[in-house]
């Protein structure tokens, strides 16, 4: 069960993406939105770096594989930049 689980977990990212910063871009969210309850506010990278006890380079890498998971529809990118 778990296999399955996770080969659909994989296959909904539109980038091939390392197992490793999936990893980390769910934990990220997870103590971003932990933090943000703490704090008041939403959290630096460097604080969710201090929190997670990761790098805050890795914690940037994380938050930049959030546009691998979704992504936008090049019909649509065309078709905001078509003048009327």
């Amino acid at each position: 069960m778990g296999e399955v689980r996770r080969h659909f977990r994989d296959s909904a990212w539109s980038v091939k993406t390392p197992r490793s910063i999936k990893d980390r871009f769910l934990a990220v969210n997870a103590a971003t939105t932990a933090l943000a309850q703490d704090l008041g506010r939403a959290p630096t990278a460097s604080e969710l770096a201090t929190h997670l006890e990761l790098s805050r380079e890795q914690v940037l890498e994380a938050i930049a594989a959030r546009s691998s998971f979704q992504s936008g529809s090049l019909d649509k990118a065309l078709a905001d930049t078509t003048p009327p």
